[in-house]
């Protein structure tokens, strides 16, 4: 257990790092500055409250608490800064202060515990898989002005739907599914929407970085004539996907777009595909590609396809797509 003198103004980087018997800290109002990492890796911290009078805060500050339980802020912070609970499994309580506008990378990556988070209605951006992994998120609403970077809520396994107010300039949201505002790109599909199958709109000609990556429940996709551009990840490991037809008139597939997904095991690929990126296709059992070109195209990435040790690729040219059905 520790406390602090009143006249305390900075805690330096790495003050406390790997203090591991470190169960208790009190910080002082008048505190002013927290350094990168000042309680990384306290293993034993199960709370701590930010007095109001701290404007600063470093990278960090507490990843790897895997004992924090609740972390108060009342700090008018404006910023939540990279790795700030990183790996706080056990976190379940926490505020967002109504003055922060940024939520850095990886601030909640692997908040495990965290059921619910509030955000601030004048938050501009969240960045980069900032709240990946938090297990316990089943929903999300975002505010009026919000902008999501890629992967922001990627491997929230229980996240079951995505909301966003009607007055969003960047989001519309319909049945729990998150798209551009003018729902010509599909930016996420809940990993937990308990849907078995799903229509993708059809004015959506852009299906996202990752946006159904890690789904559970979902067996089967119909994708609309619009569709131009599947970005990077974006089917990455979806448990139950078992066949994938893809439309006419699309021309670029991601990297690792379709990567271990252990039960897919037909895709066909129309000839108005121009671009497939590496491990787009990456089987883990075996996996026949229909292609309806008469061979590969150059323009194909010479990686385009890989196999897990488990698994087998076949690829047939020249298909149509009734060898599919």
């Amino acid at each position: 257990e520790v406390y602090m003198s009143a006249g305390i103004k900075e805690i330096r980087t790495n003050a406390f790092y790997g203090c591991k018997g470190l169960y208790e800290i009190s910080l002082p109002e008048g505190l002013e500055k927290i350094g990168d990492k000042a309680f990384y890796d306290c293993s034993q911290l199960r709370e701590v409250t930010i007095p109001e009078s701290v404007t600063q805060m470093g990278n960090g500050v507490f990843g790897g608490c895997e004992s924090l339980v609740k972390a108060e802020i009342l700090a008018s912070l404006t910023t939540i800064n990279y790795s700030t609970f990183t790996g706080c499994e056990k976190l379940s309580i926490v505020n967002i202060p109504s003055t922060v506008e940024i939520i850095e990378s990886l601030a909640f990556y692997g908040c495990a515990s965290l059921e619910a988070i509030e955000f601030p209605s004048n938050i501009k951006i969240i960045y980069y898989e900032a709240f990946s992994s938090c297990l316990g998120l089943r929903e999300i609403y975002l505010p009026d002005e919000v902008e999501i970077q890629i992967s922001t809520f990627s491997g929230c396994l229980n996240l079951e739907k995505i909301e966003v107010t009607a007055q969003n300039v960047n989001y519309y949201s319909e049945d729990g599914v998150l798209y551009s505002k003018d729902k010509t790109r599909l930016v996420l599909y809940p990993c937990a929407k308990l849907d078995k199958s799903f229509k993708i709109p059809d004015s959506v000609s852009v299906i996202g970085e990752a946006a159904f990556r890690k789904n559970v429940y979902l067996q089967s996709v119909e994708f609309p004539a619009a569709l131009k551009t599947i970005e990077k990840s974006a089917f990455a490991g979806s448990e139950k996907i078992e066949k994938i037809i893809l439309p006419n008139g699309l021309t670029t597939v991601g990297a690792s777009a379709f990567d271990a997904c252990p039960k897919l095991a037909a895709v066909y690929i129309p000839a108005s595909v121009e671009v497939i990126e590496s491990r787009a296709f990456y089987a883990k059992i075996e996996l026949t590609l229909y292609c309806q070109a008469p061979s590969v195209p150059d323009s194909w990435s010479d990686y385009w396809y890989r196999e897990y040790s488990t698994g087998k690729i076949i690829i047939i040219v020249g298909a149509e797509i009734e060898d599919v059905l």
